[in-house]
């Protein structure tokens, strides 16, 4: 980001219109592809990733989007959204989905086209899985089975245990439901980033470090456990990297220094206005709600509860 023209910003859209296969009478239809850049058309994005095992989600507006083109944006049609600026890899995806909906507004004279994306509820919710696995099955052979029957790709599949089901396992529910047994199981967590499926052991690292740059930093505002730090727009921010941050503004008492978990992002995107941001979220503070801990006394296991 060190050599990027951060006031030559740049953004576009890219959209592929899901293929089918020919049955009975009706004929095959091959996939399209549709690409708008901030220079073709006005549109805005809003992308809101986080390290649950929910669906990341994007938002995009684009006005006055010609008929032709809207007509071609149904449900599971993929959406992808690159941005950033002018120069060697400095722009890059901030998001890839699918499309959920979409509807349309009048603002005086133009129309308003609002997109809504997931990164994968179609597969997450919709696709039912049913499989049978036979005994002394591991569970990391199980979740790499239950992915090939999904339009997922495979990150790292790391798992803080890979439990073996001495009896064999049987599945049969939707992806979310299993993947987030598969996890609790295997001591680990699991995401879907850029319908990308990641399993890593609770408490390790799943991806690289970013040095933030400390002049690309806004606003930083105290929360309840760490801070939310707005920065110009960094398209190598996902959920789950970690950031070096060597940040201090004497004037409000703001001081951050040391490597954090970024555990939720919103990227914000004007292709009109050419207003790019970046805001992330970080933990510095164990929560406050209280923490139920597990210690021997005497041999013996007891609840203990551990207040702020």
């Amino acid at each position: 980001m060190e050599n990027c023209i951060l006031f030559g910003r740049v953004s576009s859209l890219r959209f592929e219109t899901p293929a089918s296969k020919a049955s009975g009478d009706t004929p095959a239809v091959e996939a399209q592809i549709i690409s708008l850049t901030n220079e073709q058309a006005t549109f805005e994005c809003n992308v809101q990733l986080d390290n649950t095992n929910n669906s990341n989600k994007a938002t995009i507006s684009i006005y006055n989007l010609p008929a032709n083109i809207k007509n071609l944006l149904k449900k599971n049609t993929k959406a992808t959204i690159t941005a950033g600026y002018e120069g060697e890899n400095c722009s890059g995806t901030v998001f890839f989905g699918v499309i959920e909906k979409y509807k349309d507004s009048r603002n005086n004279e133009d129309i308003r086209t609002e997109i809504t994306c997931t990164t994968a509820n179609d597969e997450m919710k919709e696709n039912k899985i049913k499989l049978s696995f036979p005994k002394k099955s591991k569970a990391s052979s199980i979740i790499n089975n239950v992915n090939k029957k999904t339009d997922l790709k495979n990150g790292e599949i790391k798992l803080g245990k890979d439990t073996v089901y001495e009896r064999g396992k049987t599945l049969n529910g939707n992806v979310k439901k299993i993947f987030s047994t598969m996890a609790r199981t295997t001591q680990s967590r699991f995401f879907i980033s850029n319908r990308t499926v990641y399993f890593y052991p609770i408490g390790e690292v799943k991806k690289e470090e970013i040095q933030l740059i400390t002049g690309s930093i806004l606003t930083v505002e105290e929360t309840d456990e760490g801070w939310k730090i707005n920065t110009v727009l960094d398209h190598r921010i996902e959920e789950g990297v970690w950031v070096i941050i060597d940040y201090q503004n004497e004037s409000l008492r703001q001081d951050i220094k040391g490597k954090f978990e970024v555990v939720k992002v919103n990227h914000r995107i004007n292709a009109k206005q050419g207003d790019h941001k970046t805001e992330i979220e970080i933990l510095t503070k164990i929560k406050e709600e209280e923490k139920a801990q597990e210690i021997k006394i005497n041999g013996q296991k007891k609840r203990k509860t551990k207040k702020k």
